[in-house]
């Protein structure tokens, strides 16, 4: 059911907190669990839509699309691997159902670059809807290598199940075997890169790190919180940014830059049009939330009208129901 024209006072709210009208599912929009809309539960609501509402004052597009001709060099029998990925301190609320910090909405091996043209619309709808980053992985991946390394993952359960350490194998145990096979530096193929985590807006530290890799062919991505140059791995990353690091170190001062092998990288993520339209439902709930708590001090302010000139309890109330 659309949230177009939706009435809040007119829910009926399951026991889990699903919204219902005429015994119809109604979709929200918003990201978060519903309590049952009676009482004290209203408080723990405003205050999750007061954080929530934090995150809209800072939404961002982040678009790398372009940049993926500079860092993919497809071969026959490789692929990258691209996934969409929730993240807990992006503030979404659907992780804490799963007692995660991170959640893979999705994943696609992309083995050409036609496939990737026409898997990318894709990839970029699940983002928006999911309100997940879009990733790739920096390092190609062999397509023998990643059959291998399942093959001794799936031989490894094997023969726990015999040796009988391990009486049976999950549905999860094998969704995880591709995930953590494609994922594994030892299925990576030659094209192997370095990544450098920027984890600052400040351009200084841009131009510290540039100036370190003159004479280097680097790619820069632009992440939430920085930016990641990407370069191909001819050399000791580590030494290099040790080599300038120290300076800072000696100085006390925090040095915002790490280097990592087989990494991913940001390739698209759209805050505001996650948002947008969460935020107009989410309005109409605080909306509801302000008019219940003032239906509620007005109901005791009837039953003891004596109340009602005394501003020391009408401060209280508004703390208190």
């Amino acid at each position: 059911m659309k949230n177009d024209t939706i009435d809040f006072m007119e829910l009926k709210w399951s026991n889990n907190g699903i919204p219902y009208k005429n015994n119809e599912k109604v979709f929200t929009g918003y990201s978060g669990p519903f309590p049952n809309p009676t009482g004290h539960e209203f408080d723990g609501l405003k205050k999750s839509l007061e954080q929530d509402e934090k995150l809209w004052k800072d939404k961002m597009i982040i678009d790398n699309t372009s940049k993926l001709k500079d860092i993919l060099v497809f071969k026959p029998n490789t692929y990258y691997k691209f996934v969409v990925l929730l993240r807990e301190k992006d503030g979404k609320t659907l992780l804490k159902s799963y007692n995660k910090k991170e959640l893979i909405v999705r994943q696609w091996l992309v083995d050409s670059q036609e496939k990737l043209d026409e898997m990318l619309p894709d990839m970029i709808t699940f983002a928006n809807l999911f309100g997940g980053r879009l990733y790739v992985t920096t390092d190609r991946k062999s397509v023998y290598k990643t059959l291998f390394y399942m093959q001794d993952m799936i031989n490894a359960y094997i023969k726990q199940m015999f040796c009988g350490n391990r009486t049976e194998i999950s549905v999860k145990q094998l969704n995880k075997l591709l995930a953590s096979a494609s994922s594994s530096s030892e299925c990576t193929d030659g094209d192997k890169k370095w990544l450098y985590d920027v984890d600052s807006k400040d351009e200084m530290w841009q131009e510290v790190l540039e100036e370190s890799l003159k004479g280097k062919n680097f790619v820069k991505f632009e992440t939430k919180n920085g930016f990641h140059y990407i370069v191909p791995r001819t050399y000791d990353a580590n030494k290099l940014l040790d080599d300038t690091k120290w300076f800072y170190d000696e100085k006390n001062i925090d040095f915002p830059i790490e280097v990592k092998d087989n990494g991913l990288t940001l390739v698209y993520y759209n805050d505001e049009y996650y948002n947008e339209w969460v935020k107009e439902t989410t309005e109409q709930i605080v909306n509801l939330v302000n008019n219940s708590m003032k239906r509620r001090v007005d109901k005791i302010n009837d039953l003891f009208p004596f109340m009602k000139g005394d501003t020391f309890i009408q401060e209280l109330l508004k703390d208190i129901v």
